[in-house]
């Protein structure tokens, strides 16, 4: 059962977007190796055009216009995508997760959440 979800996070005040850079920065320098239990696989860094491979390191050409957005690809084909807003004080966290049913799935999702929410 395959379930998506977004998550808004929002950083109010004249220190907002500093906060969110680095958010941003420390997932693209120090990317967790797993997410929810599960090994994160891959980073894609579209602000640098690269697939990476978090075991081997080695790296492969994204073909995406550059966009300040993250994507760790999982195992069973979860991944969590982050992305400031462009126009708002606000990182927003996609997520999705295959498990065996809605119940585990939804599970999962809050599970993700917040662990994301604790990284941060």
């Amino acid at each position: 059962c395959y379930m998506e979800k977004l998550k808004t996070f929002t950083f109010m005040g004249m220190d907002g977007i500093e906060k969110m850079n680095s958010i941003m920065e420390s997932f693209r320098t120090n990317p967790p190796a797993s997410i929810c239990g599960m090994k994160v696989l891959k980073l894609w860094d579209v602000s640098k055009g690269t697939i990476t491979d978090i075991e081997t390191g080695e790296s492969e050409k994204l073909d995406l216009p550059s966009s300040n957005v993250l994507k760790f690809e999982m195992e069973k084909g979860a991944w969590i995508a982050i992305r400031p807003s462009g126009t708002e004080p606000k990182i927003k966290f996609y997520f999705a997760v295959n498990e065996a049913d809605i119940a585990s799935s939804n599970e999962k999702l809050e599970i993700c959440i917040k662990e994301m929410e604790n990284l941060m």
